[in-house]
């Protein structure tokens, strides 16, 4: 069965992380996934319909112009999936060889009801959700733009940032309500 969700996950990717929805069309021609389907005339309504369920899900987030962009959880999710089916990918390994930082994060609550999350180590680096969980998960998104941007403009990286270690032990605080 043809898997549409991680096609058009896969075709965004291939293009670096936003497109059109015509730009998605054409990187699934061109990939030949949609030969594999073996699908009618129907396949080009399926572009569309995937990419506003992906988006409901949070795996995308639409930008200007009717762009559209994987969100951290989107690139979570099709890393995942590739590692599922195809662990030797080129793809795959090229991730797994990718840094990781660690940064550190304050979350506080709003008056107006929802979360701030913001991590002091990067200038303009903070969003909001309307649980702690979904105002750090904003901030991912937040701090990966940002440190993409450092990185294409060949400006200094923030300091104090430390590349994560694989087994290296992280705190946390968790608020736990008494009965």
């Amino acid at each position: 069965m043809f898997d549409w969700d991680f096609a058009v996950l896969e075709a965004l990717y291939s293009l670096g992380g936003e497109a059109s929805i015509q730009e998605t069309r054409q990187a699934l021609k061109q990939r030949g996934g949609l030969q594999k389907a073996k699908l009618d005339q129907s396949w080009e309504g399926q572009v569309p319909r995937r990419i506003s369920r992906l988006r409901l899900e949070g795996y995308l987030s639409r930008q200007a112009r009717g762009r559209y962009s994987l969100t951290h959880q989107g690139w979570q999710r099709f890393v995942n999936e590739l590692a599922l089916n195809a662990p030797e990918s080129p793809i795959l390994q090229k991730e797994r060889s990718r840094k990781s930082l660690v940064l550190d994060v304050e979350v506080e609550a709003l008056d107006e009801g929802g979360f701030l999350a913001s991590c002091p180590a990067i200038q303009g680096c903070h969003a909001e959700g309307n649980t702690v969980g979904e105002s750090i998960e904003n901030l991912e998104d937040v701090a990966r733009t940002l440190l993409e941007l450092f990185s294409k403009q060949d400006w200094p990286m923030p300091r104090g940032l430390e590349e994560y270690k694989t087994r290296r032990h992280l705190a946390a605080q968790i608020v736990v309500p008494l009965p």
